[in-house]
């Protein structure tokens, strides 16, 4: 009997079988078990090779809260245990949870703290040694869950009150999920409108009010354990229908104007149900290019331009009298439409002067693939760049502020080819 070390059955010496004994480090003998014929020699078997098992694969976190992260892994073969490593931020790599049992692929650690950062790794070991640690991953747990209501919203108060809408506001509460706004008619109980509110909300526009007719407000925040007490009550009064149409909305202006968008904003005016905005292209008519915009909305962004146009914008303030004269009119140009394709890189200047106005020209190091036209941005200042040939860059510019940088930089600067829109 072999007790703690192995025995094996093997063939060998021409079709005979050996019973071969190998003790932790050695071959304690060879017993033949039947065949025929004669001796016969052969080599003895040599033990496979122990080593250390492989890395294990794909850690991952499969569950992260404020006191717990379970965590998961690939099982490796050949392996006797496993051992969970983790780090507190950028801390060294401590075992947690001591040795784990072979096959276990999964690990849960509970010795957490909320809104933390942890880095966590795997090691596989056996009889020769640890494997090579897993893959890294980096968790940080939630925060903890409340254990009380949020406090009593603060300071709310109405912001707008007309004839079709309310709009309030109220200072955050810490520990909140959501708001609810409450509402009263007259005398009336307090229900709720508009819905919960998410987190971080400040403020509510009511929409479904009567002219001439008073409403009490307040405001409740709620988490997970509750509601929270109710803020200040207001109680407001709707104005009473418009019998004019609205004035013309004022500072009509655009905030953005690129390629493919241009971005307007103005001013909002008193009795306006809403706005629409209208737009021209070039010389032609004005035509609507929004739905009609909810009263107190005074953006509006054009998606719909084509690169390298020239727009007019208008808008008009309406309400169930009519529409208001228009607005300012404003003209815009979008941008040619641009996309970087390569560096140029620049090895001579000139610049000649002609009335104020610089005729710089760039000898190039590199030849430009197409013929393009490029936009230049030196030290924040813009110049159009008219004509590049081959090798050769044209710029023609007014700017003074560009002439003084181009003269003493040298042209230092990268430029970047963009596509042309022409």
């Amino acid at each position: 009997m072999v007790t703690g070390d192995r025995a094996n059955v093997t063939k060998g010496w021409g079709g005979r079988c050996a019973l071969v004994l190998w003790a932790a480090s050695a071959v304690l003998g060879v017993v033949s078990c039947g065949g025929g014929g004669g001796g016969g020699g052969g080599e003895t078997p040599r033990p496979p090779e122990a080593r250390a098992p492989a890395s294990p694969g794909n850690l991952r976190a499969t569950a992260n809260e404020h006191n717990r992260v379970a965590l998961q892994w690939n099982e490796v073969a050949g392996e006797d245990g496993y051992r969970v490593m983790r780090a507190t931020g950028a801390g060294a790599f401590v075992g947690v949870g001591g040795d784990l049992a072979a096959g276990t692929t999964t690990y849960t650690d509970m010795a957490v703290v909320a809104v933390t950062g942890y880095r966590y790794r795997v090691v596989a070991f056996n009889s020769v040694g640890p494997s090579s640690p897993s893959n890294v991953i980096a968790v940080t747990t939630r925060a903890a869950p409340p254990t009380r209501p949020p406090e009593a919203p603060g300071n709310l108060r109405a912001t707008a009150n007309e004839h079709n809408r309310v709009a309030l506001q109220w200072n955050e509460v810490a520990g909140e999920d959501g708001y609810r706004v409450m509402r009263a008619t007259g005398a009336g109980a307090f229900v709720g409108v508009g819905g919960d509110l998410t987190g971080g909300t400040t403020a509510y526009a009511d929409t479904t009010v009567v002219a001439e007719t008073g409403y009490r407000y307040r405001v409740v925040a709620f988490n997970s354990v509750g509601p929270s007490p109710s803020s200040n009550a207001i109680a407001v009064t709707t104005s009473a229908p418009p019998t004019n149409a609205p004035e013309a909305p004022g500072n009509l202006r655009a905030t953005v104007s690129e390629h493919n968008r241009v971005a307007l904003q103005w001013n909002d005016v008193a009795g306006a149900d809403g706005y629409l905005v209208t737009r021209a292209t070039g010389a032609g008519a004005f035509e609507q290019v929004s739905v009609d915009l909810m009263v107190g909305m005074t953006t509006y962004t054009d998606r719909l331009v084509a690169v390298a146009t020239e727009y007019r914008y208008r808008v008009i303030a309406f309400n169930a009298v009519g529409p208001s004269p228009p607005s300012n009119v404003i003209t815009v140009t979008t941008m040619a439409a641009s996309l970087p394709l390569a560096r140029l890189s620049v090895s001579s200047t000139r610049i000649g002067e002609n009335g104020g106005v610089s005729t710089i020209t760039v000898a190039l190091s590199n030849k430009p693939s197409t013929l393009v036209v490029v936009a230049l941005s030196v030290s924040g200042v813009d110049a159009a760049i008219y004509r590049l040939d081959r090798r050769r860059l044209t710029i023609d510019t007014a700017s003074r502020a560009l002439r003084r940088h181009l003269r003493r930089s040298r042209m230092r600067t990268t430029m970047t080819k963009r596509r042309s829109s022409i």
